[in-house]
């Protein structure tokens, strides 16, 4: 039986494109239920009787709407496509997180193994040789992130792909949830990122307010 929750991955149908919607009409594959996919959730232009997967975005009877671009949608296919990946390498998603003006999602992964803690550098290993595949059901760029129990630690990762490396100093305010991310002030544009998309985006994912500060 198809689980209807939101953001559970549910295979439809496209029925109808419904131009005053800006939307496909589409039916949830194996229910008699049907849904809109927005176009501007929707990953690339389809045909009717195309069929893919989306996420559950939300329900609001009698409409349910499904979208390819929520951190959901993301989050769902990685654990469904990539899982021998994920359990061969000890890893668990913990968190994804985009903005709406980003190109990316940045998705953070914990590393349960007992035979130590992978870096960012091994998980960008990890995962190299499965971006062109990846690209196929994700239509944005994904950066994966080790996620920390330490904040001042995560907020650091989370501002991959900056050269995290060439963090001078962190300082970490607990009772404001802050963190100061010291770097020279020739990378500062390389940290914040176009629009400041990758700090926004590492603030959005961590849940801790950054401050990127050029010395």
């Amino acid at each position: 039986m198809l689980i209807i929750k939101v953001g559970y991955l549910v295979p439809f149908m496209i029925l109808k494109a419904l131009p005053d919607y800006d939307s496909y009409f589409c039916n949830l594959i194996g229910t008699d239920l049907y849904s809109l996919l927005p176009k501007k959730y929707s990953k690339k232009t389809y045909k009717i009787g195309d069929t893919d997967w989306a996420a559950i975005f939300d329900i609001k009877p009698p409409k349910i709407i499904i979208s390819q671009k929520s951190p959901q949608y993301v989050r769902k296919t990685l654990e469904s496509r990539f899982f021998d990946i994920l359990a061969h390498n000890h890893l668990k998603i913990k968190r994804v997180a985009s903005i709406g003006s980003a190109n990316f999602f940045k998705v953070a992964v914990q590393c349960n193994s007992k035979n130590g803690v992978l870096n960012g550098k091994d998980i960008y290993e990890i995962f190299k040789p499965y971006q062109d595949t990846m690209h196929e059901h994700i239509e944005r760029k994904v950066y994966f992130v080790m996620y920390s129990n330490v904040k001042k630690d995560f907020a650091v990762n989370a501002l991959v792909p900056a050269p995290i490396d060439r963090v001078r100093r962190v300082i970490f305010y607990e009772d404001m949830n802050k963190v100061e991310v010291i770097i020279d002030e020739a990378d500062v544009g390389i940290f914040y990122g176009k629009n400041k998309t990758n700090v926004l985006s590492a603030i959005k994912l961590t849940g801790v307010n950054i401050e990127i500060i050029g010395r």
